[in-house]
């Protein structure tokens, strides 16, 4: 399927302020590489829905079908009316990452990862316990429905000083609720219900301080809007924008919020 149509830029400042916010928990960011015709990865999708339900304030949850030239796995069914769930992201992330050597593999805040889905609990509990260097939040301004546009505004606190750093961000829409064919252990499933699945990255990898302007320093703010229109095939209701600050790998902090 095409990619959605480009975000773009509203409103773009930023500031000093006089009276820092607290380090705010960390919620992390918990990717799963999956594909339909990998007979594992149901096994993963449990598993990431086990952890969102356990720490329901922690963790941020994308799945990613990189499509069959990253895993053959992932290419989806030819059958009429399937899904299809792939995406070119993940070729781009793993121009980040490591490449799994299979999967489903699930990484959390693009550090630590694991074909074991039985790890994902330990992996995310690592990094929950941690605190973060920055604060996120992502707001819904409006969404209009016969357009499909969206307008979105996302910032970035940092509550350390990251001075030296050149930091970057990224948003990414999922969606959930969608029913296609899966293929598991015991054969193929005509019904299975996908959740948090990578529809689009609006912004990928976008520098806020290229060559280190402005500086990185305890209390700096990064305001950023954007206007975007959402696929027509996509269901508003079943969909949620994440928005997270990294490093030039490291993700620092996430935040999602529902689109409707």
């Amino acid at each position: 399927m095409p990619e959605a149509t480009t975000a773009a830029p509203l409103i773009d400042s930023s500031y000093i302020t006089p009276n820092p916010s607290p380090k705010a928990a960390k919620r992390v960011l918990f990717e799963v590489f999956s594909g339909v015709r990998c007979p594992t990865s149901p096994n993963a999708t449990e598993a990431l829905d086990s952890i969102i339900t356990k720490y329901p304030n922690g963790i941020s949850g994308i799945v990613i079908h990189a499509g069959q030239k990253e895993f053959v796995q992932a290419g989806p069914f030819k059958d009429k009316g399937q899904p299809d769930l792939n995406t070119s992201w993940g070729t781009s992330i793993f121009s980040i990452i490591k490449k799994p050597n299979g999967i489903p593999y699930g990484i959390v805040d693009r550090i630590s990862g694991s074909n074991m889905t039985s790890h994902f609990d330990s992996l995310a509990l690592h990094y929950l316990t941690k605190i973060s260097d920055a604060n996120t939040y992502v707001r819904i301004l409006s969404y209009d429905a016969t357009s499909r546009e969206l307008r979105y505004e996302v910032v970035f606190e940092l509550t350390s000083d990251l001075s030296g750093n050149e930091l970057y961000f990224s948003t990414a829409i999922t969606e959930d609720n969608i029913i296609g064919k899966q293929e598991d252990t015991q054969g193929e499933h005509e019904e299975f219900e996908h959740n948090h699945i990578l529809r689009d990255m609006p912004q990928f990898g976008e520098s806020l301080n290229p060559n280190n302007t402005p500086s990185a320093s305890n209390g700096r703010v990064f305001i950023k809007q954007f206007a975007y229109t959402l696929n027509e095939d996509w269901v508003p209701e079943n969909c949620r924008l994440m928005a997270y600050i990294h490093k030039s790998v490291e993700v620092l902090q996430t935040a999602e919020v529902k689109i409707k």
